[in-house]
């Protein structure tokens, strides 16, 4: 269930190596554990998906994130930052936000990677 009017939104900061998330998408996600992040290549589309579990290639979401409020929710990760920035051919000196849509029947976010923008540092 979705707790919000603000869309899923995710930014790539490629020199930090970082991937940033607002809070919607968490609370879409029913504010788990762990992200999935899948990626389709042809049609450069970015599922994410959240569990309890620590499925197979998971990243935890770091518990400060809510237990502290206002924190910014961030993953620090750069094999899978580096991986975007080369197949959507992205420079690394920006960043890149993108907001998705909730595709309910697959309980995941969807994020059509071609519809990034570049944006400040600070936006997410």
């Amino acid at each position: 269930m979705i707790h919000t009017d603000v869309p899923p939104a995710i930014r790539f900061t490629l020199r930090d190596y970082r991937l940033y998330f607002n809070w919607a998408l968490l609370e879409t996600l029913e504010n788990p554990r762990y992200l999935q992040f899948l990626f389709e290549s042809e049609r450069k589309l970015l599922a994410v998906s959240g569990s309890y579990e620590n499925k197979r290639h998971s990243f935890s979401v770091p518990e400060r994130i809510y237990r502290i409020a206002n924190e910014e929710c961030y993953l620090s990760r750069m094999p899978l930052t580096e991986a975007f920035r080369v197949r959507m051919e992205w420079e690394e000196k920006n960043s890149y936000r993108v907001t998705g849509d909730y595709a309910a029947h697959l309980g995941v976010v969807l994020f059509d990677l071609t519809r990034a923008k570049i944006v400040g540092k600070d936006e997410v």
